[in-house]
């Protein structure tokens, strides 16, 4: 309780300041966004909603974890869902995840981090099954989350952005898939010579069979029906 009282006086204060000297409040505002910005946000609810679903009946631990900005003269807004990586044997998301999504909320973007299932516990094709249902649920609730169904995208980092390069090739409904991409870093390849051989080997449970391989190394399976991507 002190801690939120103290930062809604450093609010006021931040208000006054501009009040009195536009520089001033410049200088602190950029101070503010370097140290704790996304931090207080999140603790006052001041831009961003937060919510958590769970997204299949089976599995408690596979959920959705929203983070909304506030509406506001009802703009509708782009969505874009963030997968950690891990390698498919936990889940970063305290590099990954909350922080990614509540930088996209702060911009304006409705951000969605997914929680999908790694370790011994499920194999592939469990986690594409996952982040599809994400997709899906995201553009069958555009008009509750207040964002345009067209234009819902992924990001992912490492194994996660593996994933996020294969739900984007995933046949079947375009409903289930993202309109673009962001591959952070991404375990992209199955060549044996280029391949993360440990992130294969968690989804699989073994060492894959070249013929697996090729279906699942996104250079093999990337065409011209592909999202637009961008690679980093």
């Amino acid at each position: 309780e002190h801690l939120i009282i103290i930062i809604r006086c450093f609010f006021v204060i931040n208000m006054l300041l501009y009040l009195y000297d536009e520089s001033n409040f410049a200088l602190l505002s950029n101070k503010l966004s370097e140290y704790t910005f996304y931090d207080i946000a999140h603790f006052l609810d001041l831009y961003v909603q937060v919510e958590k679903i769970k997204l299949l009946d089976n599995c408690d631990d596979v959920y959705l974890e929203i983070f909304c900005p506030k509406k506001v003269w009802d703009i509708t807004r782009d969505a874009i869902l963030v997968l950690p990586g891990g390698g498919y044997i936990y889940l970063s998301e305290k590099f990954e995840g909350e922080p990614v999504a509540l930088s996209f909320a702060s911009k304006g973007t409705n951000a969605f981090v997914l929680h999908y299932s790694v370790g011994r516990k499920r194999r592939f094709p469990q986690q594409l099954i996952e982040v599809a249902a994400a997709i899906k649920h995201i553009k069958d609730n555009h008009a509750k989350y207040n964002i345009n169904p067209d234009r819902v995208f992924v990001t992912g980092f490492s194994a996660g952005g593996h994933l996020a390069a294969m739900v984007s090739n995933m046949p079947g409904e375009p409903i289930s898939r993202p309109d673009a991409s962001i591959l952070c870093y991404a375990v992209l390849s199955a060549n044996p010579e280029l391949m993360h051989s440990g992130s294969f080997q968690n989804l699989f449970g073994c060492e894959p069979e070249k013929s697996v391989r090729d279906q699942f190394s996104w250079p093999e399976v990337a065409n011209a029906d592909t999202p637009p991507a961008f690679l980093w």
